[in-house]
């Protein structure tokens, strides 16, 4: 990695390894968080830095949504409080954005994806939905 981190999160999508958010530390019990972002490329056995998060996030779920990361809860080291909410990094336009805010803040915070492939014919179409989670923007 090119920047120093503790407590970040990582994930996967298609070839790179994403590496996200986390804390320096400052000395003195003293820390703060990392912004920066950066993916690792195994075929040019290199790290690339990518766009900044806007708010950091340390300790915090992360997966993998429609090829795009979504970074859920946390704690931010710069306010000194735990987060409620969730950003999503797109890797194809390089930005960041707000998606929504969990019922309250927490840190810990474990997530995943789930793709569930029902039988056919055992549900109609128009009951499937893509994103269940209420959002500030369509999935």
């Amino acid at each position: 990695m090119m920047e120093l981190r503790g407590l970040h999160c990582m994930c996967t999508v298609g070839d790179r390894l994403y590496v996200m958010g986390g804390n320096h530390f400052r000395g003195s019990s003293d820390y703060d968080d990392v912004l920066g972002c950066e993916y690792y490329s195994p075929d040019t056995d290199q790290w690339t830095m990518v766009a900044p998060m806007p708010r950091g996030q340390s300790d915090v779920g992360v997966t993998v949504f429609h090829g795009q990361i979504y970074v859920v809860g946390g704690y931010s080291w710069n306010s000194r409080c735990m987060v409620d909410i969730v950003q999503r990094y797109d890797p194809e336009q390089d930005v960041w954005d707000r998606v929504f805010n969990v019922l309250e803040p927490l840190g810990g915070i474990r997530a995943c994806t789930m793709t569930v492939h029902l039988p056919e014919g055992s549900v109609d179409e128009a009951e499937i939905q893509d994103c269940p989670l209420p959002t500030a923007k369509s999935c």
